[in-house]
């Protein structure tokens, strides 16, 4: 037997094994694409709720990457995906999470926010067409420890978060403001610190503007 016909006998036996092989991965790959497709549609039938929260709160700077690692994988198991901001000074968060888990979320980590620091936007729904595919702004979830939740430039040292001003509710806050403008009470300055593009989206009558871009401009103004 020549070595052209023992090369040929070889090549005929290793194209049918290769056949074989490609059949049983086609037969494996049908019964799990099956049951991924289940998984996936059970999960973007469900609603899930926009979330933005924040809150000063003093938080250990040496702790920081012990808490991002507890909120990756508390959150993950919660399907939320988004971004987070971890600083010494607090927390800013803007989730996407399936509506059924938003009172866990709201008490996973009580000592860094609560639900009175959760604001909910909107309600996304697999079958809107005008919400993002399946329904995810954010396509992963990122925690990110920073120096200041809020780059402004401001080189003063940490915040004191003791030396601010009393919280308002939003019905206080409003009738206030109300009251201001109806008495014209010129020892009262509202201050609105937002930038061009948040003033043009909504804005509160008789604020002064500081005319600013962005928070770095407005810090040294």
């Amino acid at each position: 037997m020549s070595s052209t016909t023992q090369i040929g006998e070889w090549l005929v036996i290793y194209k049918r094994g290769a056949e074989m092989l490609l059949r049983r991965l086609q037969s494996v790959r049908r019964p799990l694409g099956r049951w991924a497709s289940s998984i996936a549609g059970r999960n973007s039938a469900e609603p899930r709720q926009y979330v933005s929260l924040y809150n000063y709160v003093a938080l250990e700077e040496s702790e920081l990457p012990k808490l991002r690692r507890r909120l990756l994988g508390g959150w993950k198991a919660l399907g939320v995906s988004g971004r987070i901001y971890l600083a010494p000074e607090g927390i800013n968060a803007q989730l996407v999470l399936p509506k059924s888990n938003v009172d866990a979320l709201a008490t996973s980590f009580p000592q860094v926010f609560t639900d009175k620091n959760m604001f909910f936007g909107q309600l996304l729904s697999p079958m809107d067409v005008e919400s993002q595919v399946d329904g995810r702004p954010f396509s992963k979830l990122t925690v990110r420890i920073r120096k200041q939740l809020v780059h402004d430039g401001f080189q003063g040292g940490p915040l004191d978060l003791k030396d601010s001003g009393s919280s308002l509710p939003p019905d206080q806050w409003h009738e206030k403001l109300k009251n201001r403008n109806d008495t014209q009470d010129p020892d009262t300055l509202v201050l609105d610190v937002r930038n061009f593009y948040e003033h043009e989206i909504g804005r509160f009558d008789g604020a002064t503007r500081i005319m600013a871009s962005d928070a770095r401009r407005w810090a040294r103004t």
